[in-house]
């Protein structure tokens, strides 16, 4: 009976989806068989008008979201339930439970990280920098970005350090990561008297902060676009460059190589525009599509070699946190400096990209209608 639902289900599909591809998009023709998978799957909640209507988001019978970040690729994850949704001033935020991935956080329909995975993401940003070779006494640390929590948690896993600022936009989103996401944003984080968080735009943080100074700068911002913008122009980095000590280092996301390579050149040449030495290196995450994401590491010293681990600092941590990591430790160090591919080393050397190709990028993804909405509010903001 059910081999002989899903038969009829997709006999019943083809022609309507031939139909809704004369009216719809025009890569509907690569993403039939995804569609078909779909009504094979929600033959009883969806029609066909509601199939890849948008490439990213929460499906509109809340059962699934999907993300793409290529045309004709789309990446999907099976919704249980929907544990609130709350728009803030700048974003839409959801907390979803996952069929596989446990609980995960939604932000503008993309999904930013899941419980299952997200130590891939927060512990490459963290410990690498943290545990380099020749990495000199870290007392003041920085995180920009970071709301869901997962940063702040790996770096209070060090005893040592005296004080770690963390600077975020979005209060709603820390407040919904602290009472629906406590396991990447546990309740020590706000009892560690070492934490102080502070409200209010990255770029202005940054200009405004006169008398402090760090050993190390976290940059966890989103996309170059809308409220994040600011935190990929080189008046930014030339102000964290000022905010770091002679020792320091600076970590910042940098999206994928592959289906965001104007983001990966963009953050890579700004960095270097200030940094003698600048070194990406990849993560694992399976939210994000793809599964690599990259980050780039900078430094002020020409010595420096951050790809080396601190081989009697990672030791002393290993010790006595190896049971409470997941993805880190000396050898996969290594390793994300090594799996930088040519393809991503031809894309950096093409040099920095304009904004047309930027623009493009995000066309790309999301549309024309919605890069008009973005640049409309940017300018309206400004």
């Amino acid at each position: 009976d059910k081999k002989k639902r899903h038969s009829e289900a997709l006999n019943s599909a083809l022609p309507r989806m031939t139909s809704l591809q004369q009216k719809t998009i025009p890569s509907f023709r690569r993403l039939q068989f995804f569609g078909v998978l779909l009504l094979l799957r929600r033959t009883q909640s969806w029609t066909p008008e509601q199939i890849c209507i948008k490439r990213c988001g929460l499906s509109p019978d809340k059962r699934f979201v999907s993300d793409s970040w290529l045309k004709g690729v789309v990446w999907s994850a099976d919704i249980k339930n929907v544990i609130m949704e709350v728009q803030s001033a700048y974003q839409q935020i959801s907390i979803v439970d996952t069929v596989s991935l446990g609980r995960a956080l939604i932000l503008d329909g993309a999904l930013q990280c899941a419980e299952k995975d997200e130590a891939g993401y927060h512990e490459m940003m963290t410990h690498v920098p943290m545990l380099r070779h020749k990495a000199g006494k870290i007392s003041d640390i920085l995180i920009i970005g970071g709301g869901d929590g997962g940063i702040a948690r790996e770096i209070l896993k060090y005893k040592y350090f005296e004080r770690l600022d963390m600077v975020e936009i979005d209060q709603v989103v820390v407040d919904t990561c602290q009472k629906f996401l406590p396991r990447v944003f546990p309740a020590s984080i706000a009892q560690d008297d070492r934490f102080h968080l502070f409200y209010e735009d990255a770029a202005t943080f940054v200009t405004s902060a006169e008398s402090q100074s760090y050993d190390l700068i976290i940059i966890d911002a989103s996309d170059p676009i809308g409220p994040g913008a600011s935190l990929y122009t080189p008046t930014f980095y030339a102000e964290i460059k000022r905010l770091l000590r002679r020792e320091g280092a600076v970590v910042a996301q940098c999206g994928s190589f592959f289906y965001l390579p104007c983001v990966f050149r963009t953050v890579y040449h700004g960095l270097s525009a200030h940094f003698p030495v600048v070194m990406p290196y990849s993560c694992f995450t399976a939210v994000y599509p793809g599964g690599s994401w990259n980050l780039a590491i900078a430094t002020l010293r020409p010595s420096d070699r951050p790809e080396k681990p601190h081989s009697r600092r990672i030791r002393g941590f290993l010790a006595d946190q190896q049971e409470q990591l997941s993805f880190y430790d000396s050898a996969v160090h290594r390793a994300a400096f090594d799996s930088i591919p040519p393809l991503a080393r031809n894309e950096l050397a093409k040099g920095p990209p304009s904004i047309q190709e930027l623009q493009a990028e995000f066309v790309d993804i999301y549309g024309e209608a919605w890069w008009e909405d973005e640049c409309s509010g940017r300018n309206n903001s400004e």
